[in-house]
């Protein structure tokens, strides 16, 4: 086995891994849109965002300090989280619980997601390409086999007409 191969089989057996470091933009919309929206729940997101952006834009850097402390956080959050995983394989979240329970699928960034982000097509695509080999065939509902059976016999119908 190359040395290579070790390495890319160890990788591949750690776990999940933890989701990015949010912006402190992403932040201060965590909180100001649900501000907004608690006084005005009929205007629709799109306009709320574009207030949200105008905002944010007006703001000092004096006012976005709280959110930059968010997003210091947010990144040895990060940090600690995938020390943990290349460790252990796994990581645990605030709550206690681990990224490898089936409770927390959608809390973590997956594999292949980051390879189709980073451009790396093939290495998604034979992923995409295993998952599919495993999934077992769904049965043909009744349709299928009366359309299978129709068109088999119009296609008799077709070749005896022309050979005539």
């Amino acid at each position: 086995m190359s040395p290579t191969k070790g390495k890319a089989a160890a990788v591949k057996d750690l776990g999940p891994m933890p989701k990015g470091v949010s912006s402190a933009y992403l932040h201060f919309i965590g909180e100001y849109i649900p501000k907004l929206r608690k006084d005005d729940a009929i205007t629709p997101q799109k306009e709320l965002m574009k207030l949200a952006g105008a905002k944010w834009g007006e703001m000092s850097d004096k006012d976005k300090q709280p959110y930059e402390a968010m997003k210091e956080k947010d990144a040895k959050r990060l940090e600690k989280q995938i020390a943990e995983r290349e460790k252990k394989g796994y990581f645990t979240f605030e709550d206690g619980t681990k990224s490898t329970d089936p409770a927390n699928k959608d809390r973590v960034r997956h594999e292949k997601k980051e390879k189709k982000e980073k451009g790396d097509k093939k290495a998604a695509e034979s992923e995409e390409e295993e998952e599919l080999v495993r999934k077992p065939k769904r049965g043909l509902s009744s349709y299928m086999y009366f359309s299978n059976e129709f068109i088999k016999k119009l296609r008799e119908n077709k070749s005896d007409t022309e050979t005539n």
